[in-house]
């Protein structure tokens, strides 16, 4: 049965490779398939012993094969990452069609949460075409359903509403994630993702303040990353997590 989910994990790790090229291109409006994976740096085009995921970037050295430029170290955390997370969920959902549903929102989360954290605001290219997928299930009446799920957008936007006026488009990324989530996640299970996220910002600041204090440069500019993050772990646990918080105002 191991071997079962280490071919899983193996599946999340060639996925992750594919959500790097995602997290490249889509920001920068370019196509996901042409020209084909290539160095930056330099230029060439990497060849299948360069694109093994994982086992390229450590057997490189987190550098490139032609001229030694280094590789960001975020392709191999995002395809850890997803291996890892697939493997989990794996576990959680056992082979079924919740499994599949899982595995793409957390490939989604992945993307949103690389995006936001590099580019400090989420392009319309990836909220728009998620929400309209997200949508589509709903209507299938895979949960939470249409209704719920609308309920989770009004709500979640709401909640994060008076904390993005006057942000510009940080403020409208974090709006549109947190509307995201209440429509992923339904209600309450929304609602608590993005509370989580926001008071997850809230000591994220208060850290950065300290550090700033001290001569640090580190700042904080959208919410969204930590939405996202809040959303990963509800996929993961969001019964416990949901029936934890709600459990306070019993």
């Amino acid at each position: 049965m191991i071997y079962f989910y280490i071919i899983f994990a193996l599946l999340g790790a060639a996925i992750g490779s594919f959500l790097n090229v995602v997290i490249d291109r889509l920001p920068q409006k370019q196509s996901l398939a042409y020209p084909p994976s290539h160095c930056p740096a330099c230029g060439q085009r990497l060849r299948a012993r360069d694109l093994v995921p994982v086992i390229s970037y450590l057997t490189l050295g987190g550098r490139c094969r032609y001229c030694k430029t280094p590789i960001p170290q975020r392709i191999l955390w995002v395809e850890l990452g997803t291996a890892v997370g697939f493997a989990l969920l794996l576990v959680l959902y056992g082979l079924s069609v919740e499994l599949v549903v899982a595995c793409f929102y957390w490939a989604l989360l992945t993307v949103i949460l690389v995006i936001s954290l590099e580019q400090k605001t989420l392009p319309s290219a990836i909220i728009y075409p998620a929400a309209a997928i997200v949508l589509i299930l709903n209507v299938l009446d895979y949960d939470p359903g249409l209704l719920n799920g609308f309920i989770g957008v009004a709500v979640g936007a709401l909640v994060m509403l008076p904390l993005s006026l006057g942000r510009g488009n940080a403020g409208r990324s974090d709006i549109q994630m947190a509307a995201l989530a209440g429509l992923a996640l339904g209600f309450p299970e929304g609602m608590v993702a993005v509370l989580i996220g926001v008071v997850a910002a809230g000591l994220a600041l208060g850290l950065v303040w300290f550090l700033r204090q001290k001569g640090g440069t580190a700042k904080i500019t959208v919410l969204a990353p930590f939405v996202a993050v809040s959303m990963l772990l509800m996929l993961l646990w969001g019964q416990n997590i949901t029936g934890w918080y709600l459990g306070l105002f019993r």
